[in-house]
């Protein structure tokens, strides 16, 4: 069977396995009332997962008839390794290899075979179409485990029917299989040359109760032909009691989904799809051999919000561990420190990478078709990027060299270095897919998304979870340490079903601010036009000089000590926020790095995390406003003698109304509006518009919340942006350049107090254009799931000013039900005349 890009077969194969099983003498549950209270029962103890009563061991063997799913690049594999996955609880081999609502991008097999590598997924025994002895006496961990070694050695020796060798097989795994992985390497500790443990962590720390009650066990022949949806119901009438499922949807939400990070498509699709359990799997859970002489890499990669390993909480920790997941270390004691990593998957803790996404309706001809064609903008792109050579280059962490660091500032602790020209250049991802939606049905048009003349507010949220970006790879230093081998430009061309198109853009924002990434955007858009056109090619003139901005500090910052006297002349009010100094237990707590001593360092102020819920939902919301109401801003906030500005006018009003929405018009402690600001035309002699890089800088305006919530407050952002004077700038470059790590302090942050505004102004976010006459119908940021970021930006078409804002679920309900937000909603859609 051929599916897009690779080939797939399934089929059975009879595995011979063995352990040693515990003897349970724990019964089956005649009921589902007696399920519960055994469940509650086992939660009562004080391991994560508690030991039932048992009665000795006794060897289980047999062979078994195990529903196997093997996928290869449709050219035939070009990676020499073969991943072997397990899937975790209530999953299937299905799980690997699914496109809710027409969406592959949750596809892992479709990511791992665009890469070159075959995948070989399995049910596990008691799953699907696998074979399903008894469910207490023979599923039991140990068995599966046996089952997943001799699968590998299969792959090895070419014993599985699949005419080929592969000389190493990495596992991967999710939740449980991802136990049966830690535990094939305790038995045998060569039988997998790579481990990847996604849904993970060797946490003692979690309550029972998260990780038995979410799944809300339930025997699964009760529900079978019930409401529960699953195409497995018919399969499920004639099981023992011993087998489980998940009660309902609501419970798969409870133990594997967490609001909104997930498509309802998504959730359907596994709700519909998902596969058996045993009590013999739950009450063995425990018993694994540790992994104590296995020597390869290891990657734990988990989500922020894991209930079952992390309940709902992996950054929760009592000890210096960044994360929970760093707790899996102390399971692999000869693994080197450089060959394991972790991965909590969370946009919250790191500088998000500079995105944008341009969607063109179906063009009217055949040369705009042609013109809008992924073969066209991927040799037009090529093209551009002679002009670009950098962006093919390696983004990466300086190599710390004390001595150097002493008397060149680049060779400091965590400095950022791009080289390119080398054969080793990870180069640009170019990733083409196609999409079996239709534009409209995610982006209406510009009149209904913008409230018609009357202005209006538009939930933007599902831009976010089209797929117009690849999950897979990261951009170089995504969580500001790996690099080797990662792009520091994605670039997706996706065909929709209506004829559509869009173009997406991820660039890492240590090369890339907004005004670089529409710099490109340009250059390219009038490449493509005059390719299609048979015109001649346009000369481009991006600068790309980093030192410009070094220059530019004040003093000498090769020195081997900071000027005293600048640094106590400066005037410049940014946050300085320690990242070394954070609390433990907050998401992004670091250690000073081993580089430096610790009796040297001062620390400062600690980020305020308690400040910030991560957890909670996040929304994505465009509000516009017309001309009109713009100028009875700006006439409003314009008290005698101060110079405000429109935005100034615009900015204050939307941070008053974020302030009372978040319920803080009597609290009198202050709130900050971040603001972000260009170096560019800050300097004098301002830097070249064409300079490339992200030479940004943040600047807080900060007042009382009682203060902003009632009104009046232009005056503040003015005086806030004031502040970044010529002087200032560079007195602060210069105070940075000192700074003993790059990475050590933070100069914004989200949440309830602060709000960061990024202003995509004058950058021609709507002039981008790939052919003739068609321009884009809808046009934004790919913003994350951060609460309390508001982006400004011109509306297209007839919009002149649109306010792109995210921010935590409750607070946008609230924000939209106040008197002042109908005002914003009749005020904003900036209409031409």
């Amino acid at each position: 069977m051929s599916t897009g890009n690779r080939t797939c077969s399934t089929f059975l194969r009879n595995i011979t396995a063995s352990a040693n099983n515990t003897i349970y003498t724990t019964p089956e549950p005649l009921n589902n009332q007696a399920m519960l209270a055994q469940t509650y029962i086992a939660a009562s103890a004080t391991a994560p997962f508690a030991t039932p009563s048992s009665n000795g061991t006794r060897i289980v063997n047999g062979t078994y008839e195990i529903y196997m799913q093997y996928c290869e690049p449709s050219g035939g594999a070009t990676k020499p390794s073969v991943l072997q996955t397990i899937h975790g609880i209530v999953g299937t081999a299905g799980y690997w290899d699914i496109a809710p609502g027409g969406n592959d991008s949750y596809s892992f097999v479709k990511a791992a075979t665009d890469a070159g590598y075959a995948v070989l997924s399995f049910d596990r025994l008691s799953v699907g179409n696998s074979s399903k002895p008894d469910g207490i006496q023979d599923v039991q961990i140990g068995l599966e485990i046996d089952i997943a070694i001799n699968i590998a050695q299969s792959l090895r020796n070419n014993t599985l029917g699949l005419n080929r060798t592969f000389s190493s097989v990495v596992g991967v795994g999710h939740s449980f299989g991802s136990a049966q992985l830690v535990g094939a390497a305790g038995v045998s500790p060569t039988v997998f040359d790579g481990l990847v443990l996604t849904g993970f962590a060797a946490n003692s720390t979690t309550e029972p109760l998260s990780s038995l009650l979410t799944f809300q066990n339930t025997i699964a022949n009760t529900v079978a032909n019930s409401t529960a949806g699953s195409t497995h119901d018919a399969d499920w009438s004639a099981l023992p009691n011993s087998y489980l499922i998940t009660q309902s949807q609501a419970a798969d939400q409870l133990a594997f989904f967490s609001y909104p990070n997930y498509t309802q498509a998504a959730l359907d699709l596994f709700t519909s799809t998902k596969g058996t359990y045993t009590m013999g799997e739950l009450m063995s859970m425990s018993n694994i051999a540790l992994p104590l002489l296995y020597t390869g890499p290891v990657q734990v990669v988990t989500g922020a919000r894991d209930a079952p390993f992390c309940a709902t909480n992996c950054y929760d920790v009592s000890s210096n561990y960044t994360s929970k997941l760093e707790t899996a270390k102390a399971l692999f004691p000869m693994v080197n420190s450089t060959d394991f990593a972790t991965f909590v998957v969370n946009v919250v803790s790191n500088f998000s990478p500079t995105c944008a996404a341009w969607l063109f309706d179906r063009p009217g001809t055949a040369e705009g078709r042609t013109a809008l064609s992924a073969d066209h903008l991927q040799r037009s792109l090529q093209k551009t990027l002679e002009s670009y050579p950098q962006w093919f280059g390696q983004l990466q962490l300086v190599d710390y060299d004390p001595v150097a660091a002493k008397r060149d500032h680049t060779r400091r602790l965590h400095r950022v270095e791009l080289v390119w020209a080398s054969p080793a250049d990870p180069g640009i991802e170019f990733v083409v897919s196609e999409s079996k939606d239709t534009i409209v049905s995610h982006v209406p048009s510009v009149e209904e998304r913008s409230g018609g003349a009357g202005g209006g507010a538009w939930d933007a949220g599902n831009v976010q979870h089209l797929g117009l970006l690849p999950t897979v790879p990261v951009t170089a230093l995504a969580d500001q340490k790996t690099s080797e081998g990662l792009p520091c430009v994605i670039v997706q061309v996706t065909s929709f079903a209506c004829g559509g198109v869009a173009v997406a853009v991820k660039m890492s924002h240590s090369i890339a601010d907004a005004q670089t990434l529409l710099r490109l955007m340009d250059d390219w858009g009038h490449t493509n036009i005059a390719l299609s056109s048979q015109l001649p090619l346009p000369i481009l003139t991006p600068l790309f000089d980093p030192s410009q901005v070094d220059v530019s500090a004040a003093g000498d910052v090769d020195a081997e000590q900071p000027s005293a006297d600048i640094l106590e002349s400066s005037t410049f009010p940014a946050h300085r926020f320690d990242w070394w100094a954070s609390q433990p237990g907050y998401p992004a707590k670091r250690p000073i790095p081993p580089e430096l001593d610790p009796k040297s360092i001062s620390m400062g102020k600690p980020i305020p995390w308690s400040e910030f819920d991560w957890t909670l939902p996040t929304s994505h919301y465009m509000v516009y406003f017309n001309p009109k109401e713009i100028q009875q801003m700006w006439e409003a906030a314009s008290p005698d003698g101060v110079r405000i500005s429109r935005l100034d006018a615009l900015l204050a009003h939307s941070w008053r109304l974020i302030i009372r929405a978040r319920g803080l018009s009597n609290d009198s402690d202050p709130v900050h509006l971040d603001l972000s600001l260009g170096v560019r035309t800050r300097l004098e002699p301002p830097l070249s518009p064409f300079t490339l890089g992200s030479p940004i800088i943040n600047v807080p305006a900060t007042a009382p919340a009682s203060v902003v919530a009632a009104g009046g407050t232009a005056a503040v952002v003015r005086s806030a942006t004031a502040t970044a004077t010529d002087d200032s700038v560079r007195a602060f470059l210069h105070e940075r350049a000192f700074a003993e790590s790059s990475q050590r302090y933070w100069d914004c942050f989200l949440g309830e107090r602060h709000t960061i505004v990024t202003s995509w102004l004058q950058v021609g976010m709507h002039d981008v254009s790939f052919a003739d006459g068609v321009w884009p119908t809808f046009a934004s940021a790919l913003l994350g799931d951060a609460d309390g970021l508001l982006q400004i930006v011109e509306a297209g078409g007839k919009e002149e000013k649109t306010g792109g804002k995210c921010y935590e679920e409750d607070v946008h309900a609230r924000f939209s039900t106040t008197d002042e937000h109908r005002a914003v909603v009749t005020w904003l859609q900036l209409q031409q005349s």
